[in-house]
Parts: C-alpha cells; sequence; structure tokens
C-alpha cells in the first residue's frame, strides 16, 4: 500500500458513513507492515482527534513493531485524554507484546480513567 492510498483513508476512518468507514478498514487491515509504518508516520505528521484516535485504534489491531513504539509513546507522553485513552485500549489488546510494567501502567490507567 502507497502512501497517497493510507493517506486517503485516513479521512474515511471516520465518516459518518458505516460502510466507508468498514471499507477503510478493511483496506488497511490487508496491508502489510509498510501500511502501518505509513499510519505512524502520518499521525506524528499530526492529525485531528478523531482521526488520530482511528488511527490508532487500526494500529492496535495492526500490530508490528513501529505500531507498537509509537502507542507506547503516545501513552507515556500525549497530553491529550482522548489519545491517550485510543493508545490505552491499542496497546491493551496488544498486551502479550508489552512488559510487565507497560501491562501494569495501562491496566491502572484503563481501571482509573
Amino acid at each position: 500500500m502507497d502512501k497517497a492510498t493510507v493517506v486517503a483513508l485516513i479521512p474515511d476512518l471516520v465518516s459518518p458513513d458505516e460502510a466507508v468507514r468498514h471499507a477503510a478498514l478493511r483496506a488497511l487491515y490487508q496491508g502489510d507492515e509498510a501500511a502501518a509504518v505509513l499510519l505512524c508516520d502520518q499521525f506524528a505528521a499530526g492529525l485531528n482527534e478523531a482521526q488520530g484516535c482511528a488511527v490508532l485504534e487500526v494500529l492496535g489491531e495492526m500490530g508490528g513493531f513501529d505500531a507498537l513504539m509509537l502507542l507506547l509513546s503516545v501513552f507515556y507522553f500525549d497530553p491529550r485524554p482522548r489519545i491517550k485513552q485510543a493508545a490505552a485500549l491499542a496497546l491493551e489488546r496488544n498486551a502479550a507484546n508489552l512488559n510487565a510494567e507497560e501491562r501494569a501502567d495501562i491496566t491502572a490507567y484503563l481501571r482509573d480513567s
């Protein structure tokens, strides 16, 4: 999947049309690790909050090293509560790939939020 395709799919992730959202998700989930890296890049470049949350959710489903590193970085350092919550939920789905301290931090955050 190329950068232009990934960039074009991001707004569809927050479309009010459920069919459009599902089509974008299907397309992104069929992408390889390069698609995940491109999503990480787009998140880092700056997205609005709704798009950022949607991208973090997708990255949580896609997994991979780059996605996990971005999710951890967002969880620990992003000050926006909604973005942090999305990262925590995505990380929770990848708990097997986290160390014990990271799992404890995420569990505590989700329990207390």
